[in-house]
């Protein structure tokens, strides 16, 4: 199974607020969910695309289609 099908809906909807450079605690906000929640989740995302950071994520994303 490829990367962008293995990703979960909450996994994209990450990857697109990263692409608008939301912080955090503005995704958390933004989705009424912890800190904690929205940090774990991009763990989970970076370890699945296998980047260590927000802009690697981003190009990632990109580059397998999940972003526009």
């Amino acid at each position: 199974m490829a990367v962008e099908e293995d990703l979960t809906p909450v996994e994209r909807l990450l990857c697109h607020y990263l692409n608008l450079g939301l912080t955090a605690q503005e995704i958390a906000t933004d989705r009424w969910v912890t800190l904690n929640t929205v940090k774990s989740q991009m763990l989970r995302l970076y370890r699945k695309l296998g980047v260590h950071g927000r802009a690697d994520a981003v190009a990632r994303a990109r580059a397998l289609g999940v972003l526009q």
